[in-house]
């Protein structure tokens, strides 16, 4: 992970340790923060399309995870998941979503990323990237050296795919 983007997360984290408040109420934080405009696009696009990414996106945001996502045009899989930090009960983790897919495959991407992110959040405890490493371990299977996937997200990939593709069709004069 570069420095830069190392900085900005470990400030992020630090300060939405506490829940904001306008008027003395407090405001909810999104739990799925995009960190670029494709992303933002991608992430609103794909709620408007996908009940599936929709549920997924309450659930985290009633969850101690938080998933920063971005685009990447380097990433050599279609997406991945990795582990930021652990601050104030809360885990932090990065998606990343290769940016060459189409639209929709980026839609189906994001959601299983973030139902990792959910698979996460149901573990006993996750402080650091070993722990990260090792749960998806029990979970999951590895797909190659260093990498895990579950049957669960890859079900979710399909299921938002047909719904953000049948979306698709449908807005189509």
């Amino acid at each position: 992970m570069s420095i830069t983007l190392f900085a900005v997360l470990t400030i992020a984290c630090g300060l939405s340790s506490a829940a904001p408040t306008l008027g003395g109420a407090a405001v909810p934080v999104p739990h799925v923060r995009p960190l670029d405009a494709g992303a933002r696009d991608d992430i609103r696009n794909g709620l408007l399309q996908s009940p599936t990414l929709a549920q997924l996106n309450r659930e985290l945001a009633a969850s101690h995870v938080v998933v920063y996502l971005r685009w990447n045009a380097f990433l050599a899989t279609r997406g991945r998941l990795v582990y930021v930090a652990h601050a104030n009960g809360t885990t932090y983790l990065l998606a990343e979503i290769a940016s060459r897919q189409t639209a929709t495959a980026r839609i189906a991407v994001i959601a299983h990323e973030l139902e990792h992110a959910v698979e996460a959040d149901r573990a006993p405890s996750l402080t650091s990237d070993a722990d990260f490493t090792r749960w998806f371990r029990c979970v999951g299977y590895e797909t190659h050296p260093g990498a895990a996937d579950t049957d669960a997200a890859r079900d979710v990939e399909r299921r938002v795919l047909a719904e953000a593709s049948s979306a698709r069709r449908r807005s189509l004069p």
